[in-house]
């Protein structure tokens, strides 16, 4: 036997659905408080558990660049760990957009404001676990 190719092809979403989303994000009085999140996410093409494992030595909002050379995974028995990207076309210097560093900035200042440590990994444990399904066909 031959070896059978069972990936599955992904299908990005569209201009409109991504507005559509991040209208409803925007708007809702419980995922509002994760647009930028979501916005950077969008915007950067990162996976969640890159993102999840920025730290704010990652994000140089003066050059526009984020550094992605790690990630949270969390292992079988639900410990999270931060390790190296799974390749090392995954290490990169991502630049990014003017509107994805005033997102950054946000987050930044919200975690500031209400003394949360300095770690973008808490203010992203929700994507990691709590994925819910929600409907943006609003």
């Amino acid at each position: 036997g031959g070896v059978v190719n069972d990936s599955v092809t992904r299908e990005a979403l569209t201009r409109e659905q991504m507005r559509k989303f991040l209208k409803f994000v925007h708007d809702d009085n419980v995922y509002c408080k994760y647009y930028e999140v979501v916005y950077i996410l969008f915007h950067t093409g990162m996976r969640i558990s890159e993102f999840c494992g920025l730290t704010i030595k990652d994000i140089d909002l003066e050059n526009r660049i984020v550094n992605i050379d790690h990630q949270l995974q969390r292992l079988s028995d639900m410990t999270l760990v931060i390790e190296p990207t799974k390749t090392s076309a995954g290490t990169r210097k991502l630049p990014i957009t003017e509107d994805v560093a005033k997102c950054f900035q946000a987050i930044i200042e919200d975690s500031e404001k209400t003394k949360v440590e300095k770690s973008f990994v808490i203010l992203k444990i929700f994507f990691l676990f709590y994925g819910e399904r929600i409907n943006i066909d609003k």
